[in-house]
């Protein structure tokens, strides 16, 4: 019989799913809005995407996240008082970063094997109760207690959270704009939670060069934000030396 889930490990799941399909947060939290006038801030030409209609604008981005070989993600998500936050470069071979706020810990990821880099607390949960505080844990990416840590690490990831966002009526086209010196076009979306609670969520999409997402956030219940970059930049992911096997 499988080891019961650790509670945190339940709480990284209910908080990704918040960090990575949001940005922008409370007054006075978190980084603010980038989006300005629109301008020809990059020479890459136009992709097209800023006179589609809603539904080929998240197809266009879809295709394009799925040929990536690689992107930075930065993002906060709010739920009261608690905070989440994740910094991770993803590639299609693994991932490197950490999180911090409500989960402090250091993630690398190549291939199907995980280390993490941990609190005592965290190393307990993974089998490496008698690793010194913070050393580096390895452990199969798909294991039962990894797996879904591991889900922050996968670049494939990023399409399936471009695929829950919905189509019209719920979503609809915003102005052009430019965030970070990215011309982007705005979505905008509008739902409920499960919990009853509203959100509106708004999504950039880069109207040249490739249709990536550039940003996304949402506000309401559910509060947060997060940033896409440096998409198809060469990356390097080194496993840790010395890295402690969880049992």
């Amino acid at each position: 019989m499988p080891p019961a889930r650790p509670r945190w490990l339940a709480a990284v799941k209910a908080r990704t799913r918040t960090s990575c399909t949001t940005r922008n947060v409370p007054s006075g939290a978190g980084k603010p809005s980038t989006a300005s006038t629109p301008s020809t801030a990059t020479g890459a030409p136009p992709n097209g995407v800023a006179a589609a209609s809603p539904e080929e604008i998240l197809a266009a981005s879809r295709a394009a996240v799925a040929s990536a070989s690689s992107v930075h993600v930065e993002g906060k998500a709010f739920e009261g008082r608690q905070a989440f936050a994740i910094t991770m470069d993803l590639t299609r071979g693994g991932a490197q970063g950490q999180t911090s706020g409500i989960l402090e810990i250091g993630i690398i990821r190549t291939g199907n094997t995980l280390y993490v880099k941990a609190n005592p607390s965290t190393d307990r949960h993974l089998g490496g109760a008698h690793a010194s505080p913070g050393s580096w844990i390895e452990a199969p990416a798909n294991g039962p207690r990894t797996s879904q840590l591991a889900q922050l690490s996968y670049l494939n990831g990023e399409v399936g959270r471009l695929a829950t966002i919905a189509v019209p009526p719920s979503v609809t086209k915003g102005a052009t704009a430019v965030v970070d010196g990215q011309p982007v076009i705005e979505l905008k979306e509008r739902g409920g939670l499960h919990g009853g609670g509203l959100y509106l969520g708004r999504l950039f999409i880069a109207t040249t060069g490739q249709p990536y997402p550039i940003e996304m956030i949402k506000r309401g219940q559910e509060t947060g934000y997060v940033i896409f970059s440096n998409w198809d930049r060469p990356v390097t992911i080194t496993p840790p030396a010395n890295a402690v096997a969880a049992r």
